[in-house]
């Protein structure tokens, strides 16, 4: 399988869609941290439902982290596992 991989310390550019028939105002992006789902960033969709964020990767301790996209009345995405490489 393939994983996306980040620096610690680094940003890491996020984009995604939601479909436009269900447009939240916004879309939340969490990620997994002790064992429960935790903000980090926000994003509003543009019109045609996409969206974008940049999160600095700050994790220091832990090799991979988790992140998924939830919005209000439109299912949680699956969760992205990512791969944190060491400078």
């Amino acid at each position: 399988s393939i994983r996306p991989v980040v620096h610690h310390g680094r940003s890491l550019g996020l984009v995604g869609t939601v479909q436009a028939a269900l447009m939240p105002r916004r879309v939340l992006v969490q990620a997994r941290r002790h064992g429960h789902w935790r903000l980090v960033a926000r994003a509003r969709p543009n019109r045609s439902g996409r969206f974008s964020i940049r999160w600095r990767v700050k994790a220091r301790r832990t090799r991979t982290v988790r992140l998924r996209a939830v919005a209000p009345g439109v299912a949680r995405s699956r969760p992205l596992v990512i791969a944190l490489a060491r400078r």
